[in-house]
């Protein structure tokens, strides 16, 4: 796991965790359930980490245990591969666990940010795009490109996925330069989606290049996520 609560009730990441060193007795537990966790050094291959004991596992329920554990899984194909198409990894992200964030959407904001990738590709698949998610360490200012074809017309879009601190708006130059990589790329739009919000010059850039920009923030993600599983209802 990524994320893990302190005992004062903070979160913490594991690599922030790996920076401060803490004392081997220090108390972490699952943000979720509540299970008490034990902090894990980079070792190796591995990155650093939360993880619970044998004799005591998640509960059943905890949607942590079933969603974050998805990183690490995923951490050596990112590595080989220069891409990794949407439906290689598209069993783990559910539709159980799009339901669960539609109902609790501020978790989203504390997402592990490769998972948030994912959640948004497979939104995106479920709104009918192919979807491919680009390499992890890459920085070419997009996350993922959607294709969708109509009346025989490809249209390509690409997409950058935010999830800053819950307090950090999307500022103007993130805006700005995914703007110049849609141009660049020749792509038909391009979409920026954010866990947070815009700051206002951002949002006034996006309204005046709306044709090639489409600005999403927090509440625009949460209807993403009922639409979803209202397309998904009537399959």
């Amino acid at each position: 796991m990524n994320l893990a609560k302190t005992r004062e009730g903070m979160l913490i990441s594991a690599a922030e965790a790996f920076i401060m060193a803490p004392p081997a007795r220090t108390s972490f537990s699952c943000p979720t359930c509540g299970t008490p966790l034990f902090f894990v050094g980079a070792t190796g291959a591995s990155r650093p980490h939360f993880r619970v004991s044998a004799s005591r596992p998640h509960e059943t329920d905890c949607i942590e245990a079933q969603l974050l554990d998805i990183t690490f899984e995923a951490q050596d194909a990112y590595a080989a591969e220069a891409s990794v198409t949407f439906m290689s990894i598209a069993s783990r992200v559910s539709l159980r666990a799009i339901g669960y964030f539609a109902k609790h959407p501020h978790q989203l904001k504390t997402m592990n940010r490769r998972l948030f990738e994912e959640f948004v590709a497979e939104l995106f698949k479920g709104f009918g795009y192919e979807v491919e998610l680009t390499k992890q360490t890459r920085d070419g200012g997009f996350d993922l490109i959607a294709v969708t074809s109509r009346d025989y017309i490809n249209q390509r879009f690409l997409i950058e996925c935010k999830r800053p601190d819950p307090k950090n708006p999307v500022r103007l130059d993130v805006v700005k330069h995914l703007h110049a990589t849609k141009i660049d790329q020749g792509a038909n739009k391009a979409i920026l989606v954010t866990t947070t919000h815009f700051t206002e010059d951002a949002h006034r850039y996006g309204k005046r290049h709306a044709i090639e920009l489409d600005l999403k923030d927090f509440d625009d993600l949460v209807e993403w996520l009922h639409h979803y599983l209202r397309i998904k209802a009537r399959a």
